[in-house]
């Protein structure tokens, strides 16, 4: 999301087939569909299926993204109705080819100027962690380390607790679906290691080695560790000027409730693009009594947890109002 949206494309996000279905039937037009294949309540086969029964949709590019380049995947995809399939973890420069290809002619204008971002050799370079590929990371986010960075947070976030959450869990199809994922994302953000441990867990749930599992588990469960503690210790002087722009101190109180307005818009519609706009924008409120206040945004930021940003980012619109 965060990749393409750099590049200038609009971005709309489903969190399972049924939620894609029922905005794609929205009045707004699609250019095209980015369809994951395994997602709980409802997978991209039938949302798929569902969608090509539209007749207004005979047309709209549907592409699978799967972790399962595997031979007979692009025959499965096509049957289902969608067009074509991009493999994870994915190359940005394949990515954009593949939007190219099967966006409209008389929609294509952003496209064809997209390219993936010139980044610095030196910005991934400093930024070295055990167990992470850092530079083939940073590529796939268009040479951006600081949403780089943030993807990181997000990712050991998400998956601290992968070994609870996979041994309580009763499903035999949940476990499938959350390791497919973490296989999807580990490969994506440079963990290699962790990616073969995940991808040997998979093939072990797949044929059902049930005495293999808890080693599996284990083994994914030590290169987990590895990548939050590497993540965990990131020198927060990352974010040096060379990497964010200067920040410009807001004294005008009128102002700062302007960026402030214009800040919970972001956050109001998901728009990842908040979170860059809090960072310019924070230190300005720190400096006018909100130093509290912008930690607990920055944290809530962090997990991409928008809506208790907003709470209090609202919060602190109230007081600014009552001075």
């Amino acid at each position: 999301k965060e990749f393409l949206e750099q590049e200038g494309f609009i971005i709309t996000t489903a969190v399972n087939g049924e939620d894609a279905l029922n905005k794609i039937l929205d009045p707004e037009d699609f250019n095209l569909v980015l369809m994951d294949l395994q997602m709980p309540v409802m997978d991209g086969y039938k949302a798929a299926k569902l969608i090509r029964r539209k007749k207004r949709f005979k047309d709209l590019p549907v592409l699978a993204m799967t972790a399962d380049a595997v031979s007979g995947a692009r025959e499965k995809v096509i049957n289902a109705g969608m067009d074509d399939y991009i493999t994870k973890p994915f190359a940005p420069e394949d990515v954009l080819k593949a939007l190219i290809k099967w966006i409209k002619p008389e929609s294509i204008r952003k496209a064809e100027k997209a390219q993936v971002n010139k980044y610095a050799a030196d910005d991934f370079r400093i930024l070295s962690l055990e167990g992470i590929d850092t530079e083939s990371g940073v590529k796939r986010i268009g040479g951006n380390l600081n949403s780089y960075i943030r993807i990181l947070n997000k990712f050991t976030e998400n998956y601290k607790n992968f070994g609870y959450q996979f041994n309580n869990m009763d499903n035999e199809e949940e476990r499938i679906r959350l390791v497919h994922s973490l296989k999807g994302v580990s490969g994506n953000i440079g963990a290699n290691q962790l990616h073969e441990a995940v991808i040997n867990l998979e093939k072990g749930l797949k044929e059902k080695q049930i005495k293999k599992i808890p080693t599996l588990v284990n083994k994914v469960m030590a290169r987990m560790e590895i990548i939050i503690n590497s993540v965990s210790q990131l020198d927060k002087s990352i974010k040096s000027d060379r990497l964010s722009p200067e920040v410009e101190i807001i004294q005008d109180t009128e102002e700062i409730k302007r960026q402030i307005k214009k800040l919970k818009e972001y956050l109001d519609t998901y728009d990842s693009y908040g979170i860059d706009f809090f960072d310019e924008i924070k230190t300005s409120l720190e400096n006018i009594g909100f130093k509290e206040n912008t930690k607990l945004i920055r944290n809530y930021l962090g997990k991409y947890d928008f809506d208790n940003a907003l709470a209090v980012l609202t919060g602190i619109e109230g007081e600014l109002n009552d001075r």
